[in-house]
């Protein structure tokens, strides 16, 4: 009876390595956080280029929030993961747990690592190292889905959309179908750290804009979708909703 109580138990955790290692191989990009919740500054104790290097020696490739970002991760930003690391309470010791998580918010991946050192420098150093080694076992290696941006435009040489405009698969398909009556009304964009925030009259914050490499893109914080500008000079957004692109015109005044 124990022997195959222990070979459950075996095969569970392979099984869930292995789950962990194919969803995250789907994933072409990890950001990494600028600033941890439980940190009073950004990158204090050099805290979260560790995160980033530590991804980069696993093989994954890491994006600092905040800073200029892929050009296909800002068409899709479904092809990057969200990295997340807490601290979870504890009396003897310090513990950060580590997460990744897709574009929809789904949990892919945590682990905790722990420290008994004393001083916050060691300690936080120390708990991030232990909890990333089990990216050893993970093997991660990117492998672009069916579903994938990527893996759509492979086939594809011809763009009937300029070639240097980012998000040009919103932009076609923004073209294959005519946008949605304005229903939004008129919105002034406000500028904020990393892009811009869309309120109405009221004043209440519609949405939030995140800067992408492209003047005239962004990305929507929270959703998978952009706002780009047409070449008609109007606002559009371009959003995925259960497999569908919605798309809608925008009055923004910035």
């Amino acid at each position: 009876m124990r022997k195959h109580f222990l070979l459950a138990i075996a095969l569970f955790v392979i099984t869930t390595v292995t789950y962990s290692q194919a969803s995250m191989n789907a994933y072409k990009y990890v950001v990494v956080e600028s600033k941890f919740d439980f940190l009073n500054e950004a990158d204090a104790y050099q805290l979260n280029s560790l995160a980033k290097f530590l991804f980069e020696k696993y093989g994954f490739h890491a994006v600092m929030s905040g800073a200029i970002i892929p050009e296909d991760l800002a068409k899709n930003n479904c092809l990057g993961m969200t990295s997340k690391v807490t601290k979870e309470r504890s009396l003897l010791k310090t513990k950060l747990k580590v997460e990744l998580r897709d574009c929809h918010g789904r949990l892919l991946f945590t682990k905790t690592g722990t420290s008994s050192e004393k001083a916050y420098k060691v300690a936080y150093n120390l708990a991030l190292r232990e909890a990333f080694t089990s990216f050893e076992d993970v093997h991660y290696a990117y492998k672009p889905t069916p579903d994938s941006l990527e893996a759509k435009d492979a086939p594809q040489k011809t763009v009937s959309a300029p070639a240097d405009v980012a998000g040009v698969t919103a932009v076609a398909a923004a073209k294959a179908q005519p946008a949605a009556e304005v229903n939004l009304g008129e919105l002034y964009a406000q500028e904020i750290a990393g892009g811009y925030q869309l309120v109405d009259k009221t004043p209440a914050v519609v949405m939030v804009l995140l800067a992408t490499p492209k003047s005239d893109v962004f990305m929507v914080d929270g959703k998978n979708a952009i706002v780009y500008k047409a070449e008609d000079g109007t606002w559009v957004l371009s959003e995925k909703i259960n497999d569908q692109t919605k798309t809608t015109t925008l009055q923004i005044k910035f």
